[in-house]
């Protein structure tokens, strides 16, 4: 199905699947590892890759509809 440019929204995660792949390749360690590295010196300490599936979900994620 195609649109008008600029008719219609519609948000995909694909880049970011892609990029936690290259990262990992780049660096050897775990997407979620790195992450993790970047963000503790500035004091953020409670973030969670997400999962596709509730029963895998972290405790306070956001619910996909």
């Amino acid at each position: 199905m195609f649109y008008v440019p600029g008719s219609r929204h519609v948000y995909s995660n694909l880049g970011y699947l892609l990029l936690g792949r290259v990262v990992e390749r780049l660096s050897g360690r775990k997407y979620s590892h790195v992450i993790h590295d970047l963000l503790q010196p500035l004091d953020i300490n409670d973030v969670a890759v997400g999962h596709a599936g509730h029963s895998s979900s972290h405790y306070n994620e956001v619910e996909y509809v």
